[in-house]
């Protein structure tokens, strides 16, 4: 066989090898040894904001981060859609741990929370600035109107 034949075998070997992987990433057991070789695209571009205040790329990326990256007991979970845009300390409600009590609260969006810290909470995550409008579960004052 001449040199231009072997290298011709040589790059459809390589090609029936990128494709063979490239098929099987989407196969691959997440909970086996190969979970971390899924191949995250970085043409995915679906950013959204970790509970720890990191953008990520998109949800693979999360995924790796927690179970590759850092597969520590405290799993990062996704606190919005969108880039991070608020501060430093990351959007993690700190109010849902032992001793966390639901004393419905109203705020001026006609929304429920649980409790303060729910709200405030909710305020440093998405960025708002929603207030407490009065202690209690929120009615609806005009129940026939669709923007409540």
């Amino acid at each position: 066989m001449t040199s231009l034949g072997l290298a011709l075998l040589y790059v459809i070997f390589l090609l029936l090898c990128l494709l063979n992987s490239k098929a099987t990433v989407h196969g691959k057991n997440l909970s086996g040894p190969d979970r971390c070789k899924i191949g995250c695209l970085l043409d995915d571009y679906y950013p959204l904001c970790g509970t720890d205040n990191k953008t990520y790329t998109n949800d693979c990326f999360l995924y790796l981060e927690n179970n590759c990256e850092n597969p520590s007991s405290t799993k990062i979970h996704k606190a919005y859609d969108g880039v991070c845009t608020y501060g430093q300390q990351g959007c993690e409600i700190p109010c849902n741990g032992l001793g966390y009590t639901v004393t419905p609260i109203c705020g001026n969006n006609g929304k429920t929370y649980d409790n303060d810290c729910e709200l405030s909470g909710r305020n440093k995550c998405d960025g708002t600035k929603i207030e407490k409008a009065y202690d209690g579960e929120c009615k609806l004052s005009h129940p026939e109107s669709p923007f409540l």
